[in-house]
């Protein structure tokens, strides 16, 4: 029987790995990494100190720097970052790091490509066999969306814009540029409901050129539009803002007085027919004249009658 010194350490616990399963152990760490740096995404480890350890290709390739360049530096140390974003992200990974927390946001980068816009995500972790702690993180290039959604908001900012003006000619006469018979009787039917509801009152003026179809027959059609288009003039000079004019239709014009009664309505006629005939002169030197009809809205009346 042999005698053991009690201080001779004991090696048997310390037997060398077998060499399949070293193999095994290789094999895995190999196809892991490779895995890793396959993935189209930038994707970066670092250890419980916040240095990197860790970088795929495709980090590499995002930022245009070496893995051997940074590997054990900390965030501190890169070059490609301002220095506000530096200090943010080392805060940020030492949190991460102590607390296992989660850091994500958008973000973007000045690369060699120019501006990335980017999805940053982030996390601390701790290893379960040997409680190491660290951190992984993975960066999105979400630039082309951005691109793509910047292109889709003007796309729809200009459809909304045609979509405002095929409305706005719907509703306009082309050749006085005046609201026309739809855009009134719309306008009607809002300040009809609004008279009924409040007990005011609307008064309105319908007008038509005299001889219109003689004028168009002795001096033309082209003549005929010039006369309309400053008859139309004169309705918006004589008229107020708040008073839409419109072009019924052919030679007649309607304009609508909202709490105007039928004083106020036969006053601004008079005067529609004055400015007309002292403005307004025929090809041939003579003064236009109009015919103009008045009416007060009572309660309970609808737009038509």
């Amino acid at each position: 029987m042999s005698i053991r010194n009690p201080q001779d350490k004991d090696t048997s616990a310390e037997e060398p790995v077998p060499q399949a399963r070293l193999d095994v152990l290789l094999w895995k760490l190999d196809f892991l990494e490779t895995i890793i740096n396959e993935l189209p995404n930038p994707v970066f480890a670092k250890n419980s100190d916040a240095r990197f350890c860790f970088f795929n290709k495709a980090y590499e390739s995002f930022f245009s720097v070496r893995r051997e360049d940074l590997l054990n530096r900390t965030v501190l140390e890169l070059d490609y970052l301002s220095p506000e974003e530096r200090w943010q992200y080392q805060k940020e990974d030492e949190e991460a790091i102590r607390s296992g927390g989660e850091v994500h946001y958008e973000t973007s980068y000045q690369t060699d490509r120019g501006l990335c816009s980017s999805l940053y995500w982030a996390k601390g972790f701790v290893t379960p066999g040997f409680k190491q702690k660290g951190l992984v993180g993975v960066i999105v290039d979400i630039s082309s969306q951005k691109r793509l959604e910047q292109e889709l908001a003007r796309r729809v900012k200009d459809l909304e814009e045609v979509r405002r003006e095929l409305r706005q000619l719907s509703l306009t006469d082309e050749l006085t540029t005046l609201p026309n018979r739809r855009s009134f009787e719309m306008r009607l039917q809002e300040e009809v409901l609004i008279a009924n509801r409040h007990n005011v009152t609307i008064s309105l003026f319908m007008v038509d050129i005299d001889n219109f179809k003689n004028i168009n027959d002795r001096f033309g059609h082209d003549a005929g539009d010039a006369i309309l288009r400053d008859f139309a003039k004169v309705l918006r000079r004589t008229c107020r803002e708040s008073d839409p004019v419109t072009r019924f239709g052919g030679d007649e014009f309607i304009g609508l007085l909202p709490l105007a009664c039928l004083h106020d309505v036969r006053t601004l006629a008079e005067r529609i027919r004055k400015t007309v005939k002292d403005s307004c002169v025929l090809p041939d030197g003579r003064r236009l004249t109009v015919s103009i009809g008045i009416a007060e809205f009572q309660c309970g009346e609808s737009g038509e009658q």
